[in-house]
């Protein structure tokens, strides 16, 4: 398995919530693949941000 370094870790803490609210606006609610994808996400954010070591810029 890959290791992810800080720098690509911390990018993805800080860019990940501006990807989510731009899919969300695209996203149809009849959409159920996409708005699953788009709540596991959403789930897979909230865990890094709980076990993050790094502080993401603001």
């Amino acid at each position: 398995m890959k290791s992810i370094s800080n720098s690509d870790f911390s990018l993805l803490i800080e860019k990940l919530p501006i990807i989510m609210q731009l899919a969300g606006a695209q996203i149809e609610s009849t959409d159920r693949q996409a708005c699953n994808a788009l709540r596991l996400l959403k789930n897979f954010h909230q865990k890094l941000l709980r076990n993050n070591p790094i502080k993401p810029k603001h």
